[in-house]
């Protein structure tokens, strides 16, 4: 259940809107034809009829990509992992649909998931960015002397006694890298900032909407 979209489906029945909804644990129960020649969507749900196109689709919310960090779970049918990692591409082909205003679009969800493309862009706008290595090994000497944050490079969810764990940034000191084994994975060494204010930046269209926390 995603009750976020609930209320963006109600504020467009408000508007008088046209609009259709997919739910990706319902898609089973779709009939579901894309003509690429065409470039138009045909779904079927529940004896109603919905038909769009490259002219009359103007928009998508496009919901909690989890296709980024789908991780393998043993426990998970073969026929469940199918269907989840074929309906997930499914809809990230949709960016076909490439006139519509895309929230967010699969493609820029990708890069910005990025976080070391997130540093570059940074930088070239102008902000000042803390020092930044990625590395596996521990010839690490241009960071002395101080306390480093330590992250991986992507968000890593792992499963362990089949549970889900959740690996966070951490704040260490040189001394613990240079002792540290470094050798199986690369991860990400930064510059620990302190006090820090985070900034959350939604970019709709030419507009900006900007919400601090502390």
């Amino acid at each position: 259940m995603d009750f976020t979209t609930d209320y963006v489906c109600i504020e467009l029945k408000r508007r008088n809107l046209a609009y259709f909804r997919i739910n990706l644990d319902e898609m089973h129960l779709y009939d579901i034809e894309l003509d690429l020649q065409t470039l138009s969507l045909t779904l079927r749900i529940a004896g109603q009829t919905y038909v769009t196109n490259e002219a009359l689709l103007k928009s998508v919310y496009y919901r909690a990509p989890i296709y980024l960090r789908d991780t393998y779970k043993p426990e998970v049918s073969a026929d469940m992992q199918l269907y989840r990692n074929q309906w997930m591409a499914f809809l990230r082909n949709l960016s076909i649909f490439e006139n519509a205003k895309w929230v967010n679009d699969p493609t820029a969800t990708f890069k910005a998931e990025n976080k070391l493309l997130q540093l570059i862009y940074t930088a070239r706008l102008g902000f000042t960015c803390p020092s930044t290595k990625i590395t596996n090994t521990t010839t690490i000497s241009d960071f002395l002397d101080k306390q480093y944050i330590v992250k991986s490079v992507d968000t890593a969810v792992l499963q362990i006694d089949s549970k889900d764990a959740f690996v966070y940034s951490n704040v260490i000191s040189d001394k613990e890298l240079l002792s540290a084994e470094l050798g199986l994975v690369p991860i990400v060494i930064q510059e620990y900032v302190y006090p820090k204010i985070d900034v959350r930046v939604t970019v709709v269209g030419n507009d900006v909407f900007a919400v601090r926390s502390e």
